[in-house]
């Protein structure tokens, strides 16, 4: 499915520590694994995380987790390129 609105853009990211990148939250495990076959050809190795929330499956993509700040913004502005909107998440202290 194509997107007819660009993300906003996002300001830079630069507190140390290690993020995660979620590209998306599917209710269909299919809808997951064709993002993480887009992700697979734009060279980003994501996976698909599966959680419950009021009793209804969610399929998550995430990328990650990233610690370098440099490569996290290359990877948000490819997205960000290519339409897809983000969510970071940092993980651990």
């Amino acid at each position: 499915q194509s997107r007819e609105r660009q993300p906003a853009p996002t300001e830079p990211l630069t507190e140390p520590g290690a993020y995660l990148i979620q590209a998306g939250s599917f209710g269909r495990f299919e809808d997951a694994d064709r993002m993480k076959a887009m992700l697979a050809i734009l060279g980003m190795q994501a996976r698909i995380e599966r959680v419950e929330i009021n009793a209804r499956a969610l399929h998550r993509v995430r990328i990650g987790p990233v610690s370098d700040l440099t490569q996290l913004e290359r990877y948000r502005r490819q997205l960000r390129e290519e339409g897809i909107d983000t969510m970071v998440i940092r993980v651990g202290q």
